[in-house]
């Protein structure tokens, strides 16, 4: 076997290789979602829940929901925010006030989550709307009137964060809460979903293939004639 033919061979080879961990990294990047499902069964009971609140574990993560300073509040529509009390005249919805107090909820995760989307409940459609704000961390990734609002306040609606950049919805914490300039704003979440966040970044689907074509070119470079190699007569 010449030289030139084992250069190749081993090159096919590499090459091979290359394209195995090209398919995995890929596969790596459709995670597993763990969607928290905050409702309570039809004709439950409401839960009231002072810090820490409700704590959920799923595969591997635990997350903790807290109102604090107010009382975390669970029924059948998902969670909502409460003074501490249920009665008549105490929405247990995730609003604000005209004094410009906007309540919400912390959820903590265990370690660096990816956050993927959130389902809002009881959304109305007076003259304002309904309002959220969304923040992963410090950074508001989401601020927006709700769609899908109705006058019986039943309104659902799922936001879907697929769109935005990855490093944007990644951390540890996230904060669901009523846009406080728009007096009125009241909703539930009844369920959000999320990914476990990379502990590396992966390539995009595009800088994979990319390096997967390079590597094939390279082999058909290698197997062409070495035309400026000089010859001995």
């Amino acid at each position: 076997m010449s030289d030139h033919t084992h250069v190749s061979f081993s090159s096919r080879r590499v090459c091979s290789l290359v394209a195995a961990a090209v398919v995995a990294l890929l596969v790596q990047t459709t995670a597993q979602a763990i969607t928290y499902d905050f409702k309570l069964a039809p004709g439950s009971t409401p839960i009231e829940m002072y810090d820490p609140g409700l704590v959920i574990a799923s595969e591997g993560i635990t997350m903790t929901a807290s109102a604090y300073p107010r009382f975390l509040y669970q029924d059948e529509n998902g969670l909502g925010v409460t003074g501490g009390f249920i009665a008549p005249g105490d929405d247990p919805e995730i609003d604000n006030d005209p004094f410009g107090f906007s309540e919400g909820i912390n959820f903590t995760f265990s370690e660096k989550i990816r956050l993927e989307s959130i389902t809002f409940t009881q959304i109305g459609n007076d003259l304002s709307g309904d309002w959220a704000q969304v923040k992963v961390g410090a950074a508001t990734i989401y601020m927006n009137q709700l769609p899908n609002g109705n006058a019986t306040d039943t309104g659902v609606y799922t936001l879907d964060l697929n769109p935005l950049p990855f490093d944007g919805r990644e951390g540890t914490v996230v904060n669901i809460s009523a846009f406080n300039w728009v007096p009125g704003s009241d909703f539930q979440v009844s369920a959000i979903t999320v990914t476990k966040a990379p502990h590396m970044p992966l390539p995009s689907p595009l800088g994979a293939g990319l390096a997967l074509l390079s590597c094939l070119g390279g082999v058909h470079m290698m197997r062409r004639p070495n035309r400026l190699t000089p010859t001995l007569d």
